[in-house]
């Protein structure tokens, strides 16, 4: 006479839930240690222990300069620097955090892509006059047919400087 098994044998899985617990801690030390094994750096300098990323952006001026230009030219943009930061009663030494090129342009004569090369020519003319006014500064460019055709809005935020 054969005997019949009355239900197949469930596995146990208590085994592994340990190994699910190693794992799991094995993946959070993982994590933390990438969070704490490098110290970020804002704008080329190191920001101190007690100062924290959302502490470093609210450093930085909430209105920004805002010019058109027709073409680049230095020496009316710095004047416009300086007359924005006294009107404004900024620190002299104020530096630029932020920089950006906005280019016009018609889209029944030209390609947004041309604008953005204008944008781009305008942003490396800048740097190239006054790379130490530049430097620290993040920088975007955009094309916009708001802005009339052929020519560069620019739009400066400012930070206190570093001390």
């Amino acid at each position: 006479m054969r005997v019949r098994k009355a239900a197949a044998e469930e596995e146990d899985m208590t085994g592994l839930a340990g190994w699910m617990y190693t794992d799991l801690l094995l993946a959070l030390m993982v994590v933390f240690l990438a969070t704490i094994s490098f110290v970020p750096t804002i704008n080329g300098r190191t920001p101190k222990v007690e100062t924290s990323l959302t502490d470093m952006t609210s450093l930085r001026y909430q209105n920004p300069l805002s010019a058109v230009y027709q073409e680049f030219d230095g020496t009316q943009l710095l004047a416009d620097i300086k007359e924005f930061k006294k009107s404004r009663g900024l620190d002299p030494d104020s530096v630029i955090s932020n920089i950006k090129y906005v280019a016009g342009y018609d889209p029944v004569t030209e390609d947004s892509a041309i604008a953005l090369k204008r944008a781009s020519q305008f942003s490396a003319a800048f740097d190239g006059f006054d790379k130490a006014l530049t430097s620290d500064a993040e920088t975007s460019l955009e094309s916009s047919k708001s802005v009339p055709a052929g020519k560069i809005q620019i739009s400066l935020k400012f930070a206190p400087p570093a001390k």
